[in-house]
């Protein structure tokens, strides 16, 4: 797979609200089959739960589930639509799609629900107390962690936190570019004296499209191949049309 498309797919990966939720459905068959397990094994009876009172636990907590996950989902579109009114969907993207605590948050509401509905689906006769006992605590995780939530996205969406968000985001990329720090001033050249004549321009040859990264580490490899400069034309956020100058101009050195 090409730089450019693993990119993508991590990107995607990292942006995509659904990937944990979806995650949580072989997480909860693999609960599942731990917890009948150990139930089994040690014939725990903790909550000693009758099975009219283990049926309105579970049908409690699905209901409550299902109602966090509809209103997160429902609160994330409408702060999505206002957030886009006044930011750039750049900082959308990076502060409420790639933000792994409501992901996980939303996840966790996912794994609650499946698991109180298999647990309501095996309960007729007989009441796997050790179940029982973890369906109810899933649902006081879930019920703390909605709350949390709530005041989580109250602050994540101020200003000031989005600004945090972006700063500790440019850091990251400084560093990335700039890992080595000098200990000594020095100059910095703009251009070099003699300046070679560019010996070649690569033009984009693929659809239009916005530049989003750079894979610095294969241009500095085929520099070192060519025995050449190489300059990027353009910059990141650029808009790049067919046939524009968007792989490098070369100079050999």
């Amino acid at each position: 797979m090409p730089w450019n498309r693993r990119y993508q797919v991590k990107s995607y990966l990292r942006s995509a609200l659904w990937i944990i939720p979806f995650v949580a459905v072989p997480l909860e068959q693999v609960a599942w089959v731990l917890a009948r397990t150990l139930d089994a094994q040690f014939g725990w009876k903790g909550l000693a739960l009758g099975v009219t009172g283990a049926q309105a636990m579970f049908n409690a907590v699905i209901t409550l589930t299902l109602s966090f996950i509809v209103f997160t989902f429902g609160s994330l579109l409408v702060a999505i639509q206002v957030a886009s009114g006044q930011y750039t969907p750049r900082i959308i993207a990076t502060t409420l799609l790639r933000d792994n605590v409501i992901r996980c948050t939303v996840g966790l509401f996912v794994l609650t629900f499946l698991f109180a509905i298999k647990a309501a689906d095996r309960t007729e006769t007989t009441v796997h107390q050790l179940i029982a006992f973890v369906v109810g605590l899933l649902g006081l995780i879930s019920i703390v962690a909605f709350l949390f939530l709530i005041d989580y996205a109250a602050r994540l969406l101020r200003p000031v936190s989005l600004v945090a968000r972006v700063g500790k985001y440019g850091l990251e990329v400084i560093e990335s570019v700039y890992p080595e720090q000098s200990s000594e001033a020095q100059s910095i050249a703009t251009s070099p004296q003699n300046p070679r004549p560019v010996e070649r321009t690569i033009l984009h040859r693929g659809k239009s499209a916005i530049v989003v990264a750079v894979n610095v580490p294969a241009l500095v490899t085929e520099a070192d191949k060519a025995k050449g400069v190489i300059a990027f034309a353009p910059q990141v956020g650029d808009f790049v049309g067919v046939g524009g100058t968007a792989v490098p101009a070369a100079r050999r050195s």
